[in-house]
């Protein structure tokens, strides 16, 4: 028999198991056993926090949470453990009975060309005496960078000439097939020099 303790300081709730043996002959104890088990309100002391900053490559090919914004799933970039024991995704090995939930926020709090900054804070709450109460807070920077330069295809050297009467020309140079390996390139620049 289960009973729930709402407001109990200590324990959530009580377990009470009956327990009688019975032979192969079906002869019964007259005597029954019975346990009792206090469930204690989460303790969040034991808790390790996720790494507290994570810097992914734009290039890198991550596995994206649940919530449709294409950030980094919990599993790239660490959850709050007890021991070995992930406590995120909830399940009946972590907190499920617990009163307890774990979840997190995303926050982008820097977006440019080079560089995505999340800012991702988890919560553990515990349900207890109809209140919410926060157990455990963290905080964690995720860094999604692009450090690597556009790649440009060798090309082979050009001679021209100049117009006549003139030291000039209008050349038209290849198209490169510059590429990246997270955005676009938007931008090249052309150096050229005369040798004499």
């Amino acid at each position: 028999m289960h009973e729930a303790l709402q407001c109990d300081a200590n324990y959530i709730g009580r377990v009470t198991k009956t327990w009688k043996a019975v032979d192969g002959a079906g002869n019964e104890s007259e005597l029954l056993c019975v346990q009792v088990i206090n469930l204690e309100r989460s303790n969040t002391s034991g808790i390790t926090a996720p790494p507290i900053n994570v810097t992914l490559q734009c290039s890198d090919n991550y596995a994206e949470d649940n919530k449709g914004l294409g950030y980094p799933a919990p599993s790239e970039t660490g959850v709050p453990v007890i021991g070995s024991t992930p406590l995120y995704p909830l399940s009946q090995l972590n907190m499920l009975y617990c009163n307890s939930t774990i979840d997190y926020t995303d926050v982008l709090i820097v977006n440019t060309k080079m560089q995505k900054r999340i800012l991702r804070t988890w919560m553990i709450t515990e349900w207890w005496c109809s209140t919410a109460v926060q157990k455990f807070v963290s905080m964690q920077t995720i860094d999604i960078v692009d450090t690597t330069a556009p790649v440009i295809p060798v090309q082979s050297d050009i001679t021209v000439t100049t117009e006549t009467r003139s030291c000039s020309a209008t050349v038209l140079l290849p198209q490169l097939n510059i590429t990246d390996n997270c955005t676009a390139v938007y931008k090249v620049y052309v150096n050229a020099y005369l040798q004499w």
